[in-house]
This record gives C-alpha cells, structure tokens and sequence, in this order.
C-alpha cells in the first residue's frame, strides 16, 4: 500500500503516529515497530490490529486496514481532528447541552465494545478523539478481549491519574474499571482537570481510594454531577454499566441528548411549543408564554375596570339627563 507521510502527529502504546494521505483520502497511520518489543508485546500490537478489525461503531475509531513491512506494523486508521485533552485545555467548561451529548456518544462506545467482550483498560481524555464534534474511543493497546465482560482480570493497566479504586488495591477486576475512567473523564469535561491528584504515585493511590473528589463546577446540573459520581462509586459493584446508564439517561424526561424534536403542550393554552434538546431553550419558551399569558390577564383586567370605568360614566350621564329633563319640566309648569 502506497502512502505519503504528511506530518508526525504524536506517539501512542508502542508505536509512532503520523497522518498520511492515501490517494485522496487523508488517513491515520500508527506505525509499530518491533524489534524492540518482547514476545508479550508483540501479541499486543497484534491484538490492537485484531481488535480494531472486528469492530464497527460510530464512536470508535475506524480501522481501515494493516500491514506488516519489515519489522514494523503499520496500522492505518480514521483521521480525526483533535483530541479531547487539547480540545479542553483550550476551550474549557462546555455547555451543559454539549457534555450530555459526548456522555451519550461515549457511553454508546463503551456499550459496544463491552458488547463485544472487550474492555478498552485505558480510557482517557488524550484516548478520546474529536471529528465533527463526535467523540471515538481510540488506542485499544491494552485493551482486552474477555468470555464475559463480568470475567475478573488481575493484570494492572491504564494510565495513574485515571486507574479505579480496585486496580490500586490489586483486586480483580472487570469492565466496570472502564466506567471509573469514563467518570473522570466526565469529570474532566466539567472542570479541567483529573478528580484526584497527588504529589507522587502513592499519594495518589490513596487519594483514588480514599478521598472524595471535589465537587463540580456548579454551573452543571445536580442531574449531571449525580451521574458523575454514580459512575465514580468506588465499589465496583455499585457502578451502573454503561447500557444502564444509558437507560437511565433515556428514561429522564428532563433533557435529551440527542438531537429529537418534541411537542410540549400547556395545559392551560392552545399554544404548540416544538423544542430541540436544550433545556435552557425549553424553560425560556415556557417562560416567555407564561411572561405572555400573564400580560393577557393584566390587560382583560384593565379592559374590565375600563367597561365598568365607562359604564359608570355612562350611568352618571344618563342620570343626569334625567336631572336636567326633570327640572326643565319643572321650569316649564
């Protein structure tokens, strides 16, 4: 396969990442080399190729296709534009609407992949690309393929900042630790920063497992900050998966993440409301009609005190005609 190296855009788990063009399509190119590597991680960078070979889903990456050169393994894949680290270290605090849509797109991910048996182990934000403002699970290097999600692992991977309560005590685990992850990169979105941090390594093993994290930026909802830490539960068990949290998301009539379209009718009024997603967008409207119903009342009031202003007069008037006919036959006896 024929290809043209256009840039070095980073490194990834074991290998260097360009972005090449190939034909006229601009491509991703995760170059792996492995001379270098033990027989372990050979099987790795293998996998990583197996892996992204099976799978098909709008928030992970796309595979387009591999090859071996040499000593090294090319892997080319979907180009995106940015990734979610660069992305909110320079446009930090999104709007709320936003980070609900990427909760969904990223929970969708994870669905799938748990779905198929796999756990990523190193969900991350440098992990997570952008490409047309949706969000894809990309380097599945240490990801690993299981009988059951529920199946225990014992191996301790991922990145420090982000590892779930139970990898620190060295306890089995399953895909529930890629939930964790997801929590602090939610977590991440809203204030800039991992949920625990430390001076060194052991400092932040304790704080993973003993510290709560401090609390959200309070411009988010107490819907999405309950979310948050639902999925930071540090026993495992208590952790929703990602299908539940996904029927829960659904299951509330408060905001919807995706872009639908629905009628909200008053009870009170003939007048149709069609909204989109965004729940400010929603209470403003609601607010406006009742702003306006509360107008009409004001103004029906002042037309009635009017029409009894007027028909006050005008029994002052015809009483008074009566006064004045009456004393003119008076005069005229």
């Amino acid at each position: 396969m024929d290809y043209e190296i256009i840039d070095q855009i980073g490194k990834g788990s074991y290998g260097v990442i360009y972005k090449v063009k190939i034909a006229s399509q601009i491509q991703v190119l995760k170059e792996i080399s492995l001379k270098n590597l033990s027989l372990k991680q050979q099987h790795e960078a293998y996998r990583e190729a197996q892996i992204m070979h099976t799978l098909n889903h709008p928030n992970i990456v796309s595979y387009y296709n591999s090859q071996l050169r040499k000593d090294k393994l090319n892997i080319f894949m979907e180009h995106c534009e940015n990734d979610l680290f660069n992305y909110i270290s320079r446009n930090p605090s999104p709007a709320e609407n936003q980070v609900w849509q990427w909760t969904m797109q990223l929970l969708e991910g994870l669905e799938y992949l748990h779905s198929q048996k796999i756990m990523h182990r190193d969900i991350k934000p440098n992990n997570i690309l952008i490409k047309s403002n949706v969000l894809k699970i990309s380097d599945l290097g240490v990801s690993k393929s299981l009988i059951s999600t529920q199946q225990l692992q014992t191996t301790k991977v991922g990145t420090p900042l982000y590892l779930a309560p139970e990898l620190i005590r060295n306890r089995p685990y399953d895909s529930k630790i890629d939930i964790w992850a997801l929590g602090c990169v939610l977590y991440f979105i809203c204030q800039g920063d991992a949920p625990f941090g430390g001076s060194n390594l052991i400092s932040l093993g304790y704080n993973i497992v003993n510290k709560s994290p401090k609390p959200i930026n309070c411009k988010y909802s107490k819907r999405l900050q309950t979310l948050i830490f639902k999925l930071l539960n540090k026993s495992p068990e208590f952790r929703p998966t990602a299908a539940q949290a996904l029927q829960q998301i659904r299951e509330d009539n408060e905001v919807k993440m995706k872009p639908q379209f629905q009628k909200i009718f008053s009870v009170h009024s003939q007048h149709e409301i069609t909204r989109g997603d965004d729940l400010k967008d929603q209470n403003k409207t609601v607010q406006m009609i009742q702003s306006r119903r509360l107008e009409r009342i004001i103004q029906q009031q002042k037309d009635a005190q009017f029409r009894l202003c007027e028909a006050d007069k005008f029994s002052k008037i015809v009483l008074l005609n009566r006064i004045i006919k009456h004393q003119s036959e008076h005069y005229e006896q």
